[in-house]
């Protein structure tokens, strides 16, 4: 015996063989099983939050890079119209310094936007798992 029209599973033991597979006890609604479409989609919404993610730490990093690429053109300007060795080794700690300054901003911003990044794609996993689970806990509610 198949399913019938009102969407529940009849109460013949051994009619669908599907049913072995996915056990419901007889006359539960149909309801209860989760929407696949959307748990099918939960891949690849994921891979899309990461995506966007990764695309944010890389847009910081070129903007710190170029800075940089600023910072050590300025640095080899001031090594080229230095006139004693006293002002290249005043650039060159000068410059180590702020390099050092930097390097440790940056890092501290790479952390942020990766914890930023991460609880964002939790965030949005959290939201999957009750929409595809929202049918299953309608049903255990009723039950």
């Amino acid at each position: 015996m198949a399913q019938d029209n009102k969407g529940t599973i009849p109460s013949d033991k051994g009619a669908a063989p599907w049913t072995k597979f996915f056990p419901f006890p007889a006359g539960q609604s149909l309801s209860a099983v989760p929407d696949f479409q959307k748990l099918l989609m939960v891949g690849p919404h994921m891979q899309a939050a990461m995506l966007k993610a990764a695309i944010d730490q890389q847009k910081a990093l070129f903007g710190f890079l170029q800075q940089r690429c600023d910072q050590d053109m300025k640095f080899a300007q001031k090594i080229g119209s230095a006139a004693s060795i006293g002002e290249v080794v005043s650039a060159s700690l000068s410059f180590c310094q702020e390099a050092a300054v930097d390097y440790a901003a940056q890092a501290s911003r790479a952390a942020e936007i990766s914890a930023q990044g991460t609880i964002e794609v939790a965030h949005d996993l959290e939201q999957e798992r009750a929409e595809v689970l929202a049918p299953v806990e309608r049903a255990r509610a009723a039950a």
